[in-house]
């Protein structure tokens, strides 16, 4: 897979369970996301996983993932 912001190769780094099915976690490292936490922000390493329809999913909350 790669990252659908930088292009970077990136394996696998976990699975996640999205409606019966079991999706690939991947995560870059190179790439980075703000992150709301109690009123404070913060940049995270870009974290997703792709559904059946090739969509970006947040492995925590598992909504999709919209890049600017």
């Amino acid at each position: 897979m790669d990252c659908p912001s930088c292009r970077r190769s990136l394996q696998p780094c976990g699975e996640v369970d999205v409606d019966g099915e079991t999706l690939a976690v991947y995560q870059c490292d190179h790439c980075t996301r703000s992150w709301e936490f109690d009123g404070e922000t913060f940049q995270t390493a870009l974290t997703f996983a792709v559904d059946a329809g090739g969509r970006l999913i947040d492995p925590e909350s598992l909504e999709p993932i919209h890049l600017n």
